[in-house]
């Protein structure tokens, strides 16, 4: 009886490792390219409405996972999107020669959260991809 419970806590654990591998946080940001110094942005947002989008001079975040207001090159509202999959975004700003970081935001579905004292925190922020614009 005890081989067989072990044998059964073994399988459980098994499963939710594959499980929390095989899932990506999100919003994720999978790919940045850039036409004319406008960034051409690739990401998902799964149950979460898009934002955002920052670009900054450093890698650098705040608290709240935000690029620090003094290193923000580029902030841009998304506006409603309705995509489902893989969402396609355009910066309606160019950014002159230079290397830049780039994540994108996207709040909880009704905003119902779960923190309590962090500010602004029914937004979660994407990873960080580096982008050099020529």
């Amino acid at each position: 009886m005890r081989r067989a419970a072990n044998i059964s806590a073994a399988v459980l654990a098994l499963m939710a490792t594959t499980a929390a591998v095989g899932s990506t946080p999100q919003p994720h940001l999978s790919t940045v390219t850039v036409k004319s110094g406008h960034l051409m942005l690739g990401f998902t947002a799964g149950d979460l409405t898009p934002a955002e989008v920052q670009v900054a001079s450093s890698a650098a975040k705040a608290p709240s996972g935000a690029f620090p207001t003094s290193h923000v090159k580029l902030q841009e509202r998304m506006g409603v999107l309705t995509q489902a999959g893989v969402i396609k975004w355009r910066t309606h700003a160019a950014l002159p020669t230079g290397v830049y970081f780039v994540h994108v935001a996207a709040a909880l579905a009704g905003g119902v959260t779960s923190c309590v004292h962090a500010t602004n925190c029914v937004l979660r922020w994407s990873n960080i991809v580096k982008v050099d614009v020529p």
